[in-house]
């Protein structure tokens, strides 16, 4: 650089290093809120260098910490000794990244890039917010033009065609909206913007635009809805994936937005500074996936949700703060299942994704007081190569994990971990320590052969905790009675139809459950061909499986609730709740005499559209779950 008139002298690097090492240990914390740790993955990186530098020279003085008139500083004293140490730690991630070393690179990131000073954190908030400056800067890129003479490219010519606004423009849109009284007023939305999506409004027919929301920067969010404030998703707007906008033709003061989060409604468009709200009464843009009553407790229901993740519903009169989150706010989402500890129904797995801003991360989550608090298990590397892949998916954003079962102490958990939609048997683990370690799960069919072929979904022993049950993709069967270690394949009755049971998400048209109380029962709702009652004996080893419902009886989706008023929900006969077809008439049904007579619970006018998952309430009689499609989590009583 020196030669090519770039810099001045060597000297000129180290401006380089002392800002480095500002950034790394004071200035990039204007970012984040007081008392939070530091979570986002390139502000790591920066504070793990710095602050790794900073300890390691210590003893030789190499960066000194200073107060100065009550500020605090940090001075580089021997720079080349600050460079000889940067060379260390590359070495050390060099080596980390070589070999594989997880436990070591752990150990960096937790040791170095996490946690920030509280003291010294509030002080560079409070120097911060006197400079009046944004936390965050942009970029204006210039335009890079070729000069050709003689057909050689010549020179190169730059420049800069727009400004910051305008470059942002040049990102995709996803939606575009004229007033139909103002001429030349329009509004426009962006769809996966970089650094987050925004709406453009324009007065000239789109000559010139300004921004009028954009994360918390721009414009004024309130949000209704409690899991959407700003201190639930990492301190910023969770508004993403804006896929249309809408001027009212009747009044171009006010405009709707359709997002990855639900609606917006502006009423205000046309001032100085645009108000925005969510507005999703009576829709939803998320899918209710599965939902679980719960027979004791503070938790009521939990509720599985797409993009949103889940709720543990403690009030069902009232919205839930938030959803299953991390320490800091920061939201899992399309949580595809969840299961809890019979014996302690304050210990609950659910299977994540994690956010698509990264802050969280999928797998397994482990709660140990109904969802309040969520601890992620660490993903177990190292059982196989196909396993390894599907966990380095895992942890990017938005991916399946796929679908977990708990033992009633909640010792013993089994995870078939997901392929998108898909649960094949290769990716079958299983815990006998809560979540500490993890095996890979040995499966026989039935000659006793070890098979990795196929899919299986895994559901727990309401009563035993060495027990453990699997459904295939073509209504093959398969029993662990050693903790989930390894399963074995029981034959079925041939009248029993081929059933996909491997399926997650959406994907899945089946719902089994298995009864409280109960060791080896079964429900099982197969569409078309009706409810089934699947019972395990222990003793004999053996298998039954009985229809409960007559042919032309379809059920889609079926529950258990609590079986008479004042009843005891684990020792006594349950409730049957399911949707289907009875007699020709689509609906929602109850037997109360194990699917021998039923009486239908809704009208008409109360369908609620596709329904993914029922369950009955365990402690009132009467009061049943269903998790719609589109409009919410509905809860059904007797009046």
């Amino acid at each position: 650089l020196v030669d090519l008139g770039i810099i001045p002298d060597l000297e000129a690097y180290k401006a380089m290093y002392a800002n480095y090492i500002r950034n790394g240990l004071m200035v990039q914390f204007s970012r984040v809120e007081l008392g939070k740790k530091n979570t986002e993955a390139h502000m790591q990186n920066r504070k793990l260098i710095a602050q790794w530098c900073y300890e390691k020279g210590l003893a030789e003085n190499v960066i000194e910490k200073k107060e100065k008139d009550g500020k605090t500083y940090f001075v580089v004293n021997d720079y080349p000794a600050l460079r000889g140490l940067f060379g260390e730690l590359l070495a050390e991630v060099q080596r980390i990244k070589s070999e594989g070393d997880y436990e070591a690179g752990k150990a960096l990131v937790n040791n170095y890039a996490v946690e920030i000073d509280y003291d010294l954190h509030k002080e560079v908030l409070e120097r911060y917010a006197a400079l009046n400056l944004k936390p965050y800067g942009g970029f204006v890129n210039p335009i890079i033009e070729p000069v050709v003479k003689n057909g050689d490219v010549v020179d190169y010519k730059i420049s800069y065609t727009d400004d910051f606004l305008g470059q942002m423009l040049e990102y995709g849109f996803s939606g575009i909206s004229a007033s139909t009284q103002t001429p030349g007023m329009l509004a426009a939305t962006t769809i996966v913007k970089y650094d987050g999506d925004s709406v453009f409004l324009s007065f000239d027919y789109g000559e010139s635009w300004r921004q009028v929301l954009y994360d918390l920067i721009e414009g004024e969010l309130e949000f209704r809805a409690p899991y959407m404030r700003p201190e639930c998703n990492g301190g910023h707007s969770l508004i993403h994936w804006l896929s249309d906008i809408k001027i009212d033709p009747f009044n171009d003061n006010v405009c709707w937005f359709n997002s990855g989060t639900g609606v917006f409604l502006c009423e205000n468009l046309k001032s100085d500074v645009c108000h925005f709200t969510d507005w999703c009464d009576g829709i939803e843009e998320t899918v209710h996936l599965n939902v679980y009553g719960l027979p004791e407790g503070e938790v009521q229901v939990i509720d599985i949700v797409g993009d949103l993740g889940g709720f543990a519903f403690t009030d069902l009169q009232k919205p839930c703060d938030n959803s299953f989150a991390d320490e800091n706010g920061n939201r899992y989402i399309t949580c595809i299942n969840a299961d809890f500890a019979a014996e302690d129904p304050n210990r609950l797995i659910v299977t994540p994704r994690g956010n698509w801003t990264g802050k969280t991360k999928g797998g397994l989550i482990l709660s140990k007081d109904q969802g309040k608090t969520w601890d992620r298990l660490e993903l177990p590397y190292g059982l196989t190569e196909d396993l390894d892949e599907a966990f380095r998916m895992i942890e990017c954003p938005n991916v399946n994990s796929g679908w977990a079962a708990m033992s009633p102490n909640g010792r013993n958990i089994v995870w078939s971990v997901a392929q998108n939609i898909d649960l094949w048997k290769k990716r079958v683990v299983y815990s006998q320590d809560g979540g500490e370690t993890f095996g890979c799960v040995t499966i026989f069919d039935l000659n006793g052969q070890q098979t990795t072929e196929g899919k299986m979904k895994v559901f727990s022993d309401r009563l035993k905790s060495h027990l453990f049950y699997g459904f295939g993709q073509t209504s093959d069967f398969y029993i662990s009675r050693d903790g989930g270690a390894t399963f074995r394949q029981y034959p079925l009755p041939e009248e029993f139809p081929q059933v996909e049971f491997g399926l997650i998400d959406c994907a899945n048209k089946t719902e089994i459950r298995g009864e409280e109380g109960k060791s080896g029962v079964f429900y099982l709702a197969i569409g078309q061909e009706g409810l089934w009652k699947l019972c395990y004996e222990e003793d004999s080893d053996t298998v039954t499986l009985k229809r409960l419902t007559a042919e032309g009886i379809s059920v889609l989706r079926m529950g258990l609730g609590l079986g008479r008023p004042g009843g005891d929900y684990r020792k006594e006969p349950k409730a049957i709740y399911f949707n289907g077809t009875v007699e020709g008439q689509y609906g929602f049904y109850r037997s109360l005499d194990d699917g021998r007579t039923f009486e239908r619970l809704n009208t008409s006018r109360q369908m609620y559209g596709e329904i993914n998952s029922i369950d009955g309430d365990c402690r009132e009689f009467g009061r049943f779950y269903l998790a719609t499609g589109s409009v919410g989590l509905k809860v059904g009583r007797e009046v």
